[in-house]
């Protein structure tokens, strides 16, 4: 079993991020530096099912603008990556965003391709 501190650690060196690219730790009303981080996460805790034991709203963000939330699912938990999306310098126009049985689980490409 990993410490919280370990796992965030292992996640963030498998994505190319140390703690100097962190801009924020916490959430839209809390936060904390990495050294405080170091200290609050230094406990073991089941990632398997069950009731999720790490606050559900901690994200850390980095300065590209990257974040990584907490994911669960009953019980299981772990970190999300999510990367700042790429802007088109010329979107093509979008006609529909769903509201169609025939578009169901499709991206915004499939529904809206000629």
């Amino acid at each position: 079993m990993v410490t919280l501190f370990e796992e965030t650690q292992g996640v963030m060196g498998m994505l190319g991020y140390s703690p100097k690219d962190i801009v924020h730790i916490g959430n839209s009303e809390y936060g904390c530096t990495w050294e405080e981080f170091s200290s609050l996460a230094d406990f073991s805790y089941s990632r398997g099912y069950g009731a999720a034991e790490v606050a559900t709203d901690l994200v850390i963000i980095f300065n590209d603008g990257a974040y990584l939330s907490r994911g669960e699912y009953d019980g299981s938990e772990w970190w999300d990556f999510h990367q700042t999306p790429a802007i088109p310098n010329s979107p093509k126009p979008i006609r529909t965003l769903g509201g169609d049985k025939r578009h169901l689980w499709n991206t915004i490409a499939d529904m809206n391709g000629d």
